[in-house]
């Protein structure tokens, strides 16, 4: 599913690269406007216009490399910028908090309203394999990025245009100060991210690269 992919199998295995395609992952395109109201979504969660909602999302009790972000969060980021953002951790076994602007929210019903209803989304991965699908839920929720290297691999997208990647500690720390005081930024990343989604990540145009393998064949 990705260029790394298909590396790793000419290594390990001498298989040929002109008999590889990569058929990326890829994500629905979400229809916003079916989406519950930004501002009431906000309201439930206690956040202001003025407030910045950052999150990250995924299965703690499953994967390691979640819970190892989510532990990230509440210990580094959430005490850096206790003025600065209010951040949002989802998904099953996500630790509690006792960090006052870090929320653990557990399952919910409606992750698509959750995400777009919010400024930034932080993903401070250390591990873990493959595409990391939940990029694609913030690029279709229209959201801008901050993420590790790791959290992009697989993933065709351009610094600045699409994502800011930063390693772990202060250059991490940095960017995502940068993009709490720069929404013009924000809304850039947000909208590109939603056109990426669209021309390139959507099933249909997917579903249509990976039927015109079968057909060559």
């Amino acid at each position: 599913v990705s260029k790394r992919d298909a590396e790793l199998m000419t290594q390990l295995n001498n298989v040929p690269p002109e008999k590889q395609t990569v058929i990326p992952n890829g994500a629905n395109l979400i229809d916003l406007d079916t989406l519950k109201d930004q501002d009431e979504v906000r309201a439930d969660l206690g956040l202001s216009s003025d407030d910045i909602g950052v999150v990250f999302h995924g299965n703690c009790e499953t994967g390691t490399h979640n819970l190892e972000a989510a532990r990230y969060i509440n210990d580094r980021l959430g005490p850096a910028f206790e003025s600065e953002a209010e951040f949002f951790i989802i998904g099953k076994g996500a630790p509690q908090s006792d960090q006052e602007n870090v929320t653990t929210m557990g399952f919910v019903d409606d992750l698509y309203s959750t995400l777009h209803a919010m400024d930034i989304a932080a993903v401070p991965l250390r591990s873990g394999t493959g595409t990391k699908l939940k990029m694609f839920d913030y690029m279709s929720s229209q959201l801008p990025i901050l993420s590790t290297v790791k959290g992009t691999e697989g993933i065709d997208v351009e610094e600045e245009t699409h994502v800011i990647t930063n390693e772990l500690g202060k250059d991490f720390d940095a960017a995502l100060d940068r993009l709490t005081r720069n929404q013009e930024l924000r809304s850039r990343i947000a909208v590109a991210n939603r056109r990426l989604i669209k021309s390139k990540y959507n099933w249909e145009a997917i579903g249509e690269k990976l039927d015109a393998v079968y057909r060559d064949l």
